[in-house]
């Protein structure tokens, strides 16, 4: 449970295409209270996810078969004030379930890294990164 100071969190997170497949993917990042309200944000509301970097300068170590790509992370920050905005009845405070719902681009795989919380790191009126 986030509290009172819920409303004001930011939910954070690390996020990175795995493969390179030369298309931007887009999810909705879902949140559950405890009482199972949902509500929902696209990812492109903050960013879309960019492919990998693919490397064509270097060839990867002989029989190796390692990719020729990178993954590269970007950051991404929702306001959960955002999340009961769009949601009524929705309450952040008690929180109960994220979930990465894949339903806005055809395919695609992702890596997820530091999932977490900040508090008042944007100002009121800076839309989410």
């Amino acid at each position: 449970r986030l509290g009172a100071a819920g409303l004001a969190a930011i939910e954070s997170f690390r996020l990175a295409q795995a493969e390179a497949t030369g298309k931007p993917v887009d999810l909705t990042v879902e949140l559950t209270d405890e009482t199972g309200r949902t509500a929902r944000e696209p990812l492109s509301h903050v960013a879309v996810l960019l492919p990998p970097v693919v490397n064509r300068f270097l060839k990867p170590p002989a029989g190796t078969g390692a990719p020729r790509s990178e993954v590269v992370f970007q950051d991404f920050g929702f306001r959960l004030s955002e999340f009961a905005a769009s949601s009524p009845g929705f309450d952040p405070r008690r929180l109960r379930r994220i979930a990465f719902v894949f339903d806005r681009t055809e395919s695609g795989s992702v890596v997820l890294d530091d999932l977490g919380w900040r508090q008042g790191s944007l100002p009121p009126d800076a839309p989410s990164r």
